[in-house]
C-alpha cells in the first residue's frame, strides 16, 4: 500500500519544503519581498504536510480488515495502533520523530476514523483524520510546522487504487476548517482546504499519477466580486495577511509514482491577497528551469511583481 499512495515526503507535502532561497533577485531582500516568500514557503509546507497524514491515513484505514480489507499496513516511521479498529473503525499512526522520510522526520500522531459508510471501498464513505501535534521537521536544518486539527476525506469515486486497472481513476476530497499551523517563529494561524485529487493508474501495481487541485469558489475584493475558482486554501499568514490559494484544475500539482514519490513533478498555484500575487511553479531545477525527464525535480520557483513593476524569483528546494 505503501507505494500506491503518494506519501507525505511527497508530500513530504513533498514535504519538507525548504526555507532557503537558492536564487533570487535584489528586490527580494526587502521586508516586503522576505514577506512574500515565506508566506510562499510556508503555504507549501502546510499543504504538503497535510496532504501526507491524508495519504497515511487512507493507507492505514484502506487496509484494515474492520475498515475495509485484510491486508498488510504500513506508514513509513510509524506504528499503527489497531486497538479500537473494531470498535470503533479507528486507527490512529504515530510517528517515531526519527525515521528520515523524503528528508524530514516526524512526530506526534494521526487518527483516522471512518465516520461515514460500511467500509472506505463504498463510494462517498468518508474518514475523519485528526492531527495530534504533528510535527514534520526538515533534517537539513531543522525548521519544522506542527498541525492540529482536522481533515475529512471523502471517497468520492469509491473503490480503491488497489483494485484499479490500466487508465482506471479513483477522485477524493479533502475539506477543513480548523487546521491549526504552527511556525518557526511559534506564530499560530487557523486555515481552511477544500481540494480534489485525482488518481489514475498508469501501469499495474505502483505506477499511479496523483493530481490535486482546488475545490471550491469565493468571492474576494481582488477579484472584484467576481467568483475565484479552484480555491484549495485560505486563511492568514504568519503576518497577519489574509490570503487564499489557487490550484487550477489545467495545471494541478502532479505526482508520479514511478518516478519521484515524494516530490511533486509539475503544477502550480498562486497565492492571492498578499501585497502582490505569488505564483508557486512545481517541479523546477535548481535554476528553476522545469524538470522534464525521469529525474526528480529539485524545487519550487517563486515569482512575483516588485514595487517597479519587475518580476522577482526565488528557487526553494524541496
Amino acid at each position: 500500500m505503501k507505494k500506491l499512495f503518494i506519501k507525505a515526503s511527497m508530500l513530504c507535502l513533498c514535504a519538507g519544503m525548504a526555507f532557503t532561497s537558492c536564487s533570487k533577485k535584489d528586490d527580494a531582500a526587502s521586508p516586503a519581498s522576505e514577506s512574500q516568500q515565506t508566506a510562499g514557503t510556508d503555504d507549501t509546507r502546510a499543504q504538503n504536510e497535510s496532504d501526507a497524514g491524508t495519504n497515511d491515513a487512507e493507507t492505514a484505514i484502506s487496509s484494515n480488515s474492520s475498515t475495509m480489507r485484510t491486508s498488510a499496513s504500513t506508514v513509513d516511521g510509524a506504528t499503527i495502533d489497531a486497538t479500537n479498529a473494531s470498535s470503533q473503525k479507528k486507527l490512529v499512526i504515530n510517528y517515531d520523530g526519527m525515521t528520515n522520510v523524503g528528508g524530514r522526520t516526524r512526530s506526534g500522531s494521526i487518527t483516522a476514523q471512518l465516520t461515514s459508510g460500511s467500509s472506505w471501498t463504498t463510494q462517498n464513505a468518508a474518514i475523519t483524520i485528526t492531527y495530534n501535534n504533528y510535527k514534520a521537521t526538515r533534517v537539513s536544518d531543522g525548521k519544522s510546522i506542527t498541525i492540529n486539527g482536522s481533515v475529512v476525506l471523502k471517497n468520492t469515486s469509491g473503490g480503491l487504487v488497489t483494485t484499479m486497472t490500466v487508465a482506471d481513476t479513483r477522485t477524493r476530497s479533502i475539506r477543513s476548517s480548523n487546521l491549526s499551523i504552527t511556525f518557526d517563529d511559534n506564530t499560530q494561524r487557523t486555515w481552511s482546504m477544500a481540494k480534489k485529487r485525482t488518481i489514475t493508474c498508469q501501469g499495474i501495481g505502483t505506477a499511479y499519477t496523483v493530481k490535486v487541485s482546488g475545490d471550491t469558489t469565493i468571492s474576494s475584493p481582488s477579484s472584484h466580486g467576481d467568483a475565484t475558482h479552484h480555491v484549495a486554501a485560505w486563511g492568514t499568514t504568519r503576518f497577519g495577511t489574509t490570503f487564499y490559494t489557487v490550484i487550477p484544475d489545467n495545471d494541478p500539482v502532479t505526482w508520479i509514482s514511478a518516478n519521484c514519490t515524494f516530490v511533486p513533478a509539475s503544477g502550480s498555484l498562486s497565492i492571492e491577497g498578499l501585497a502582490r500575487t505569488l505564483t508557486i511553479k512545481y517541479g523546477v531545477d535548481s535554476n528553476g528551469a522545469p524538470v522534464t525527464t525521469a529525474t526528480c525535480a529539485y524545487g519550487v520557483q517563486l515569482s512575483w511583481l516588485d514595487g517597479s513593476g519587475s518580476t522577482t524569483t526565488a528557487v526553494e528546494v524541496y
